[in-house]
């Protein structure tokens, strides 16, 4: 069978590299900031519409990893991304940060968006994350 060196073109629209995506994320996305559980700030970004799906993302890792995942969904949900207050404070927190801390800045970046119950996504710790949130208080998360 021989090689095809010259491929059919497909009807796929050219990728946007991954720089780009961060670009137009961080352009388009809604700002805010919420005072977190560790002393420190939730630095929060909103993108898309519908129902809101937060991004948990690994541990020392900021809302970026989740970016090109919230591109591809921003047009089926309002996509949350944050870092937890732990790691967007300049000076260290007063005491080690725990998964309770972390689950409380979950609830305080649910209490500002205003919806219930919450679809979440989270990868490493911020499964982690997700699993204590919804043993600690699950009416308020829906998947």
């Amino acid at each position: 069978m021989p090689l095809l060196t010259d491929p059919t073109a497909s009807g796929c629209p050219t990728p946007l590299s991954w720089q780009q995506v961060l670009e137009s994320l961080d352009e388009q996305a809604s700002r805010h900031e919420l005072p977190g559980s560790t002393g420190g700030r939730i630095l929060l970004r909103t993108i898309g519409h519908g129902p809101p799906l937060v991004l948990l993302g690994p541990l020392l890792g900021s809302w970026r990893l989740m970016a090109l995942f919230a591109w591809l969904m921003k047009d089926d949900y309002q996509c949350v991304l944050y870092d937890d207050s732990s790691l967007a404070s300049r000076t260290p927190p007063s005491r080690p940060g725990q998964i309770d801390d972390l689950v409380e800045d979950l609830w305080r970046v649910q209490e500002h968006i205003g919806h219930e119950p919450l679809s979440l996504f989270g990868t490493g710790l911020g499964a982690t994350i997700g699993l204590a949130a919804v043993a600690e208080q699950p009416a308020r998360i829906a998947s």
